[in-house]
Parts: C-alpha cells; structure tokens; sequence
C-alpha cells in the first residue's frame, strides 16, 4: 500500500516507446510541502517524467509501467486544480487576447467558491511576493516580457490552491538575482501553503540553495536520488560527479 503521509510516491515507474526506454523503472517518494529538484541534460527524461505524473503523455503508442500515487491516491482521484504545471514559455498558456488580471483570475471564475474568495483575497500579496505591479494588470498579456509572464504563470498557478507545483524550467527567463529572490518567495509561501514542488532546473546553484532533495536524471534511469547534501558529499554515480563538477548543465560534455 502506498504510505500517505507521501505527497508524491512512484514505483518502478518506467515509459517506453517501441524500442526506447524514455524511463527505466524509477522510484522515489517527496514529502508534503518540500521541494524535489530534477536535474539531467535535454533528453535525459525530466520532461517526460512531469508529463506521465500530470496524465499528459508525450507520444502515441507507448507502453507505461509502474504505479504513481499522490497523498496515497491514483491521479484520477486528485482533483485536477491540485496538480499544478508551470512552463518554460508562459505566452502559450495566457489568452494573448485577455489583460493580465483576466488571465490571472481565470482559475477563480472557473473553480468558484471558497477557492475563489480565498484568490481574491490572496491576489495582491501574490503580485507583490513575485514583484509584479498591481497598476498594469489592465494591459494586455502580450505587452509583457517573458520574464514577468512566467512570474504570472506562477501566481495564476498559485491561486488555484495546488498541492503539487510541477515547475518545468519555469523561470529561465529571470536574471539570478530575481531568480533568487522568487525561488526564495515562492518558497516560503509553499511552507506555509505546504504546497510541493518538484522543479526541472539545469542550474546546479539553484537546485542547491532551494531544493529540499534532488534526483539526478539520464538515459531515463535515477541514477541518484536523497536529501540535497547528501547527494552533492556522497553522490553514488559517476556521472553524477561529473554533473555536480560542472558550472551548469549547458557545460556538460555530451
């Protein structure tokens, strides 16, 4: 039986399309209200990891093994609002017709009641947590720049009360400075929210100062996984030194 004091619990979840293992039995548990960083080079996986977790497969006719359960329960049994995913490029997901505050509050008119009084509530300590300004929520979505788009992408995520945060390179656009400061905002709002967060980042910085554990990705296999530290003193893998040895991802020998 799956243990429910688990937010996210996979077991020996694997994914194959004809002869290519995308994801080669991969096991691992996160706690309620941490934050796992994913890490791995394009291709390794991470991205279609998320997809299998959220029920949005990548590709037609491939084989899925293995169980996946959320606070214990199969995905079909967590309302949908509770899984929350959070892109790379914001501007696909927004109505480049709609303003800002529209696209914002969407999750609100469509999810209602309590959820919607609590959003409206929390809307303007969201901007400010993620430093965006509450005079411009008049103009267009598409007035914007990516950096302050995927801030949005965040709060409209946010405010539909999510348990799970899937953040796919979400923030890339942001500069390290701001990067930091959001990454350390949205952490403690999932605190107190006791939200968790599982992010793809290619930056061995940020997946150390924000993420509670880290699971190390490539060829589809888990090649490390464990609380932050402990992987980066004792990491298992070669590959997985190799990785920690590097600036970033990008300066990983292919």
């Amino acid at each position: 039986m799956p243990d429910s004091e688990n937010a996210l619990e996979i077991r020996r979840l694997s994914l194959q399309f004809r002869d290519q293992m995308i994801l080669d039995s991969i096991s691992f548990e996160v706690s309620p209200g941490s934050t796992l960083g994913i890490l791995g080079r394009s291709g390794s996986g991470k991205t279609s990891l998320f997809r299998i977790l959220l029920g949005v497969p990548t590709l037609r006719d491939f084989q899925q093994d293995g169980d996946i359960y959320f606070f214990a329960k199969n995905r079909k049994e967590i309302p949908i609002h509770q899984l929350q995913p959070v892109f790379q490029d914001p501007v696909n997901s927004f109505n480049p017709s709609w303003s800002l505050e529209k696209a914002l509050k969407e999750p609100l008119r469509i999810l209602g009641g309590e959820i919607a009084t609590r959003g409206e509530s929390a809307f303007y300590e969201f901007l400010h947590s993620f430093q965006l300004s509450g005079k411009d929520l008049n103009r267009n979505v598409l007035s914007f720049s990516g950096g302050e788009l995927q801030r949005a992408a965040l709060v409209r995520a946010l405010l539909a009360e999510p348990k799970i945060l899937f953040l796919d390179e979400a923030l890339g656009a942001l500069d390290p400075i701001l990067l930091n400061e959001i990454l350390l905002s949205l952490k403690i709002i999932s605190r107190q929210r006791k939200i968790t967060t599982l992010l793809i980042t290619h930056s061995l910085r940020t997946a150390r100062k924000f993420c509670d554990q880290i699971g190390i990705l490539e060829k589809g296999r888990l090649l490390d996984f464990g609380k932050t530290e402990e992987v980066f003193r004792n990491y298992k893998n070669d590959f997985t030194g190799e990785l920690i040895r590097a600036t970033d991802l990008s300066s990983l020998r292919v």
